[in-house]
């Protein structure tokens, strides 16, 4: 272990630009398994009459959204995450400039929370939510203390998390800051390379 400590340290003194790419594994570091283990997936369709693919669509969403926030309220957002000690030591490499971005696939903000800075959330954040009608944002506890399905308080139509679900596409501004901008000229073509 502590020669694959040292080897990571060297790699780190010696890059000029390190991204940490950060997926559903670290979020079980805080408690979270996901949604899509067998065991889990198995109970919410127990639970739920659908698979959790299926009920974490857009589709689902647009069609039945009462049974869409119940499972989203139940499942992702009453789970009270806080940051692991990986994400403190993100935050850290990151004041220390040894970490310059983090590509992140978890929607809770917790690179963020951990006091990262320079973060790329690609499928978007339980934290803002959105009016479908009039675009009226919401911080994520007026949609855990909604009753049912969150209406907005302008129009009453509904809001929706500002997260990817399942078989949407990621925002294309995004994926090009994370290629374009954030990706020293020298590096971008022996990226196309291969």
């Amino acid at each position: 272990m502590e020669k694959k400590l040292q080897t990571l340290k060297n790699i780190l003194d010696s890059s000029r630009y390190t991204v940490a790419l950060c997926g559903s594994g670290i979020l079980k570091e805080c408690g979270y398994p996901g949604i899509l283990s067998l065991d889990i997936a198995y109970d919410i369709e127990n639970r739920y009459g659908d698979s959790p693919e299926y009920i974490y669509s857009s589709a689902y969403f647009s069609t039945r959204p009462e049974k869409f926030f119940k499972f989203y309220k139940s499942e992702i957002l009453d789970k009270d995450l806080e940051p692991s000690e990986t994400f403190y030591a993100l935050a850290e490499l990151e004041k220390q400039e040894k970490l310059q971005t983090i590509i992140s696939k978890n929607s809770f903000s917790l690179s963020e929370r951990a006091g990262c800075k320079h973060v790329y959330n690609i499928y978007g954040t339980i934290h803002k939510n959105i009016c479908t009608h009039c675009g009226k944002e919401y911080p994520v506890e007026f949609v855990k203390t909604s009753p049912s399905v969150p209406l907005c308080e302008e129009c009453g139509h509904i809001i929706r998390p500002n997260v990817k679900l399942f078989g949407e596409m990621l925002d294309h501004e995004i994926i090009a800051n994370l290629v374009f901008l954030d990706t020293p000229k020298n590096v971008l073509p022996k990226i196309l390379e291969h």
